[in-house]
């Protein structure tokens, strides 16, 4: 049996141990098939390609598949589901906590092509079945409402941050507990709508019990002046904030020192991120700067799309595609200019770490954040949707004038400290919350 040292710090099954099964590496990739002496596949650990992390662990019977072991990032066993072998669809899930007890049980009927979640069991530490309830739903509420149970204040603020189940059972709390004074305040993450249309678009289905129910809703927050108006506009609703993300630096000992003609852009490969756009935009930049350097930091199924327009466009020596990093601060610190090409967005937290790292920005002015992160000419530049000529000759500006880049990275620094800090957005919900109890 071969010794795979990367695997010894997780949770693996015991079976693993078994000196009568082969061991195959699979080519490109860490994962590790586990074979019988008849050669019949038992199992297959799979690794997160882009960060090696153990995903999970699929058990194979007479060649079909009937039980996959899930494992949490930190790489402990979080999950098991017991699959029908003839059918793949999960029978049952079972949910651990880090110390491999049984916290929840899920059990699904498939009817209608449907695998439909019918009952849950919440269990205590011994393992017994505790509560049972027919949906995700009823488990909300019912932590919720032991929660509020045994607070003694009776004035009660909840932030509903983006579940649409938290949200409800807030709403039913409020109506249960009518010796408490509950407030609500959902956090709106992103465009609230489906589509570009903001004022007669659908709503995005984890939004919509916010706005059937803003009569029951004390407040809700947004992260940008423009998504304000924009709701306000079309719910005539005006009981909006505008508290913004922050980031916190893990290393502020980090200096900013910016190789000459790096561009960073770090988002995941998807189609809304357009990184297609961001790889015609380059083309344009190394006709002025040979030796420019873009570098993608991401995952995500766009990948091979990207990479075969960069071969297209013969950009291979000046765009660079990488995994997803733990180290972006650093990354963002070795870079002249951090750059976001998407065609929506709802707060753009690679903008937000990029001038925290001192690193200017150049994004297109889209819905919504970048025109709230970055001032116009001072800490970077925004361009209109679509632009890429101007976008080009943005970052050509930038990396050509070693006096501008220096006093944007200043700028971007600044900009953050001031308006974006941990202190600052801690201060704003303060006094956020003491308003509803003054």
């Amino acid at each position: 049996m071969q010794n795979f040292d990367y695997i010894v710090e997780y949770q693996l099954p015991n079976i693993i141990c078994n000196d009568n099964l082969i061991e195959e590496k699979v080519n490109k990739c860490k994962d590790i098939k586990y074979y019988d002496n008849s050669n019949n596949l038992i199992l297959y650990i799979v690794f997160d390609k882009d960060n090696d992390k153990l995903t999970h662990i699929n058990y194979f019977h007479n060649k079909k598949i009937y039980k996959r072991d899930k494992y949490h990032y930190n790489g402990y066993l979080s999950s098991t589901q017991n699959i029908d072998s003839s059918t793949n669809r999960v029978l049952n899930e079972v949910f651990y906590n880090k110390d491999a007890k049984i916290v929840i049980s899920k059990f699904y009927e498939y009817k209608n092509n449907i695998n439909k979640l019918i009952q849950l069991h919440l269990h205590d530490l011994n393992g017994n079945i505790k509560h049972i309830f027919f949906n995700e739903q009823d488990l909300f509420t019912y932590a919720l409402n032991l929660f509020i149970k045994s607070i003694n204040d009776n004035n009660i603020f909840i932030i509903s941050d983006k579940s649409k189940l938290l949200y409800s059972s807030a709403l039913y709390v409020k109506d249960t507990f009518l010796n408490k004074n509950i407030s609500i305040m959902p956090v709106i993450h992103s465009t609230h709508t489906m589509s570009n249309d903001i004022d007669n678009g659908a709503i995005k289905s984890h939004y919509k019990d916010i706005f059937n129910n803003l009569n029951k809703t004390d407040s809700i927050n947004v992260f940008s002046t423009l998504q304000k108006d924009d709701i306000l506009k079309r719910f005539n609703y005006n009981k909006l904030s505008i508290i913004a993300h922050t980031y916190f630096k893990i290393n502020n000992t980090m200096d900013y020192k910016p190789k000459k003609n790096k561009v960073i852009y770090v988002a995941r490969f998807s189609p809304e991120k357009n990184h297609l756009g961001a790889v015609r935009i380059f083309k344009i930049v190394v006709q002025s700067i040979k030796n420019a350097t873009l570098h993608f930091y991401g995952s995500g199924a766009e990948k091979e799309n990207i990479r075969s327009l960069i071969y297209d466009l013969k950009l291979e020596n000046n765009i660079f595609l990488h995994n997803y990093s733990d180290n972006i601060e650093g990354l963002l610190c070795s870079s002249e200019l951090s750059i976001l090409t998407s065609s929506m967005e709802g707060f753009p937290l690679c903008l937000l770490e990029s001038i925290a790292c001192s690193c200017p920005v150049i994004s297109y002015d889209v819905r919504y954040g970048p025109s709230e992160i970055i001032s116009n000419n001072k800490n970077g530049f925004l361009i209109p949707h679509g632009n890429e000529n101007m976008f080009a000759d943005k970052i050509i500006e930038i990396l050509s004038n070693q006096n501008l880049q220096k006093q944007m990275s200043l700028n971007a620094k600044s900009s953050f400290d001031k308006r974006f800090s941990p202190r600052v957005i801690a201060m704003q919900w303060k006094d956020k919350i003491k308003k509803f109890y003054t």
